[in-house]
């Protein structure tokens, strides 16, 4: 799925299946390597709790960096497009192949 197709599903699902703030996929752009995301911000684009992001972080799916005393992370974008390319909802980029 592109990144233009899944931002068009996501717009077009209805709630309560539809995040309350539906963050455009060009959080995920290719010029801000450097910008982090929270577990919400992931969560949301995949249309999953953060619970869930946080989770796959402790079970070694996704890396992030845990920033204060609570489980907080912070997902780099690197990171983002490499697990939901790696789950199938953004398709592999043919410039990194």
């Amino acid at each position: 799925m592109t990144t233009e197709a899944l931002w068009a599903f996501v717009q077009m699902t209805p709630a309560p299946h539809r995040p309350r703030r539906a963050y455009p996929l060009t959080l995920l752009s290719c010029g801000d390597q450097q910008r982090l995301l929270t577990t919400g911000q992931l969560a949301h684009l995949i249309g999953v709790s953060a619970e869930t992001i946080r989770l796959e972080i402790q079970q070694g799916e996704v890396s992030a960096i845990r920033v204060g005393r609570r489980p907080e992370y912070r997902i780099p974008v690197a990171e983002a497009r490499r697990y939901l390319t790696r789950i199938g909802v953004l398709e592999p980029d043919p410039r990194q192949s």
